[in-house]
């Protein structure tokens, strides 16, 4: 009997730093290949948020990976672990041209690294 051990799903972080993406046209360009929905952003006028520009107005999917898409932040990730098809390698290069970092800012607080994820063969 061999013991299976349980993958985790794909999940990692990404930033612009300082650069505000124009969500409208990341929707414009993902659109045609992806699923795109747009997220409900409840707001008021008078609302203080400490990061505003981190807020996900976007999801956008593609087989097995997903990204919730912010003006600054995005968030790649998988509901349950899956081998990335072609369309998956596709998202995850295209989300990261856009946003750029893998940390939240250039200072050295916390270093984290993409995970490892397999490709359909």
């Amino acid at each position: 009997m061999a013991l299976r051990l349980k993958r985790k799903p794909y999940f990692h972080i990404r930033y612009t730093w300082w650069d505000i993406i124009d969500l409208d046209e990341v929707r414009r360009t993902l659109e045609p290949q992806f699923e795109v929905t747009e997220l409900f952003v409840p707001s008021s006028y008078w609302e203080m948020a400490l990061f505003p520009h981190h807020r996900e107005h976007l999801r956008v999917k593609a087989d097995n990976l997903s990204a919730r898409l912010s003006q600054m932040r995005a968030v790649l990730f998988q509901k349950e672990w899956a081998p990335f098809t072609e369309r998956d390698v596709e998202l995850r290069r295209r989300i990261r041209d856009i946003y750029g970092k893998d940390q939240m800012t250039p200072l050295p607080f916390a270093f984290r690294s993409e995970p490892e994820f397999e490709v359909e063969s």
